[in-house]
């Protein structure tokens, strides 16, 4: 049987379909929509228009759940994650998250409670990032890496090997799991290559 979930991401993503696509096993099946910017800032949340628009159509593919692939968005404002979730769910008729969220559930279910952030966004998102996982979730950033990103652009042309590279400068003893929200940054073929101990 084959499962359905839709997915919502910024319309300057060129990873997330990519990714899936070549990872999914064959019994999920992702289907996308693609949302516009609220302003011209780099980072800024989806136009809630876009949002309740494009969730609809997603809700008549008859996906199970729907989830916006935008983790900066929910580090924007408090309610942001309340609300859009309701939005989509009003949009499409089945549950829904925002990828934020997806990340702390994980967190949270691996059993986790030290975590390290690896990412391609600013110290000023990163610090964002920090005070939202640690607030809602319970978790303890022991520490974080980034690559200074400006836009999403820049992130899709950066490479793995970035990643690879920051990992010793941040690995602890105290680590029991690695996050890496990384937007528009492939880093899923990039897994296998993790040290184990970063696992």
């Amino acid at each position: 049987m084959i499962r359905h979930f839709g997915v919502l991401i910024p319309s300057t993503n060129t990873t997330v379909e990519m990714e899936y696509t070549r990872l999914l096993p064959p019994m999920l099946q992702v289907h996308v929509g693609r949302l516009g910017k609220d302003d011209t800032t780099p980072f800024a949340p989806s136009r809630p228009d876009d949002i309740a628009y494009q969730a609809r159509l997603l809700g008549t593919a008859q996906v199970e759940v729907v989830c916006l692939i935008q983790t900066s968005a929910s580090l924007s404002a408090d309610e942001y994650d309340a609300t859009t979730t309701r939005q989509m769910t009003a949009g499409a008729g089945v549950p829904a998250l925002t990828s934020a969220q997806a990340i702390g559930h994980a967190v949270r279910a691996l059993g986790a409670s030290r975590i390290v952030l690896v990412s391609p966004s600013s110290q000023d998102v990163r610090g964002r990032a920090r005070q939202y996982f640690e607030s809602r979730y319970g978790v303890e950033v022991v520490a974080m890496e980034g690559f200074g990103a400006t836009h999403s652009y820049a992130i899709r042309t950066m490479s793995a090997d970035q990643a690879t590279a920051a990992l010793p400068r941040i690995d602890r003893p105290a680590i029991e799991a690695l996050v890496m929200p990384g937007r528009n940054f492939p880093t899923m073929g990039f897994q296998e290559r993790t040290p184990e101990n970063l696992r």
